[in-house]
């Protein structure tokens, strides 16, 4: 079986799962919160301040303000659901028994991960283009310009820090058979990216810089620094290498 017909009926199945669906929704819900968060939060804020007798004077949201929180609410509460989405899709066909029906058809074990990972990656970024559109719309309905070119290397540089991601996830749910194992690998690598991302020393060449370089950009003053990128791509493409030569070796 071919890699392009694999990979069909991963999207496929990630479409009737509902796993393509609810990712796309949150993200582009989110995707049109930033704006709106941005724009109302301080009139909010100024009303409830007003009941108690408070008067503080907040500068007025920009367009800096939506993106502040667009790169936030992706790489935290959408780091949350892809981990969530991608924590069981090998972990779920090993303790059902389906991984070993499909690997009895001409299917290479490298083949099967790769087409999972892949659509794991198309789903998500697919997800992420329509949270950008929805952003880019609602930030202009609301708040002002923003070019449509930074608003996608903004979502761009956010895309590969949730690759990373990705496929530290998907190494945990290869690995084992267990959910919670591989939920915790994922939010375990999630947690390690962050706190490493707090060492000055260490924060310019890990995954977390990206999410920095993402607000610049987004801002429309992209200054490209290699380390984050790649170790981000290291990293996910690692993790399924490791996967993989785990996974060939594994009794099903």
């Amino acid at each position: 079986m071919r890699l392009g017909t694999l990979l069909k009926k991963e999207l496929l199945e990630s479409w009737r799962t509902y796993r393509a669906v609810v990712l796309g929704v949150v993200f582009v819900v989110f995707g049109i919160l930033s704006p709106a968060a941005a724009r109302y939060m301080p009139d909010i804020f100024a009303a409830m301040d007003m009941q108690q007798g408070v008067v503080i004077q907040l500068p007025p949201p920009t367009v800096a303000d939506a993106n502040v929180q667009f790169v936030k609410n992706m790489s935290q509460i959408g780091a949350i659901v892809v981990i969530l989405i991608a924590m069981g899709v090998v972990s779920r066909e090993r303790d059902k028994g389906t991984v070993a029906f499909t690997l009895s058809k001409p299917v290479p074990r490298g083949a099967f991960l790769l087409a999972k990972a892949l659509a794991l990656v198309v789903v998500t970024w697919a997800s992420l283009a329509l949270a950008a559109l929805a952003h880019w719309y609602y930030t202009q309905l609301l708040l002002g310009p923003l070019p449509l070119g930074d608003c996608a290397a903004m979502a761009a540089l956010t895309g590969v820090y949730l690759t990373a991601l990705l496929g530290i996830t998907f190494l945990g749910s290869t690995l084992t058979k267990s959910l919670a194992v591989s939920a915790a690998v994922g939010f375990g690598g999630y947690l390690l990216i962050s706190l490493l991302g707090s060492i000055p020393r260490l924060a310019p060449y890990l995954p977390g810089d990206l999410l920095g370089r993402a607000l610049a950009a987004g801002n429309g003053a992209l200054q490209m620094a290699w380390g984050g990128l790649v170790s981000a791509v290291v990293i996910a493409v690692g993790c399924w290498a490791l996967a993989w030569a785990v996974f060939r070796r594994v009794e099903l």
